[in-house]
């Protein structure tokens, strides 16, 4: 199980999805992570397993780093990529 960090357009989390569905990669992306609220790379997955806040709405940077960190947990991945 695989947890996507992204921030742009999502070229290196469509290789995962591309190795997946070709059965090269035996893995799920079981969420995908973005700190850019309107990132493209969300719309690669379904809606279930998007999150998405913008961490300058926070007033502390480590507000949004525990909320990340809980969501992240939260699907209790085999692996977390900067992707």
């Amino acid at each position: 199980m695989i947890v996507a960090l992204i921030s742009g357009r999502g070229s290196n989390l469509q290789a995962l999805l591309d190795a997946i569905a070709a059965g090269t990669l035996d893995a799920q992306i079981v969420g995908v992570f973005s700190d850019t609220l309107d990132a493209p790379a969300l719309q690669r997955v379904d809606a279930a397993r998007r999150w998405s806040r913008d961490a300058k709405a926070y007033a502390h940077r480590s507000d949004f780093d525990d909320e990340l960190a809980d969501a992240i947990a939260a699907t209790s991945p085999d692996w977390v990529v900067c992707a």
